[in-house]
């Protein structure tokens, strides 16, 4: 008896299925400040799309590692999402790590790009920038107290994701076909 031959989806190709079968559906929700904010599997795909082809604008590459420290919000998950989108390893990280546990967990796993919550993760990132070169970006989703720093590798998540929307403009099947070859 031969064992059956059925593929196992990455998780981008689930998601890249329920936005195409169930696009107005309930993906995510999140209750920020006392609202429940809700994500259907479409917004919830074009999110992930942008991030990942704003990521790749940056120069991430197939097989390079990104790291993501914050909560477990959607953010966090949509960045870990667009990473595999591009055939990038990922590595999640608990927002409680120090600098020196972030410094390393970048530095064993060749990190290439961080995707952080908040100011706090910034500053770790940016506490171990200089030990870590081949870092290509660092992109934060919460700019509460973000508004004086400047850094040539640091961008908002919304200038990534407006960076990726621009380039599904140019190139309107370039993600779809990345999720599907896994």
């Amino acid at each position: 008896m031969s064992a059956p031959s059925s593929v196992i989806p990455t998780l981008p190709q689930t998601l890249l299925a329920h936005a195409q079968n169930h696009p107005q559906r309930l993906a995510q929700r999140v209750k920020r400040k006392g609202i429940w904010r809700t994500y259907t599997w479409s917004s919830v795909f074009e999110r992930v799309r942008n991030i990942a082809l704003g990521a790749a604008a940056q120069g991430l590459q197939r097989g390079e590692t990104v790291v993501v420290i914050g909560e477990n919000e959607p953010e966090h998950f949509w960045a870990l999402f667009a990473a595999q989108s591009l055939g990038a390893k990922t590595v999640s990280v608990y927002p409680d790590a120090t600098p020196d546990e972030l410094h390393y967990l970048c530095e064993d796993s060749e990190a290439r790009f961080i995707f952080a919550q908040d100011q706090e993760q910034v500053d770790k990132a940016l506490a171990v920038l200089d030990r870590l070169p081949d870092i290509r970006g660092i992109a934060y989703w919460d700019d509460a107290g973000m508004w004086s720093y400047r850094h040539p590798l640091l961008l908002s998540l919304d200038t990534l994701s407006a960076e990726g929307a621009r380039q599904h403009e140019r190139q309107p099947q370039r993600f779809a076909r990345e999720v599907a070859d896994g």
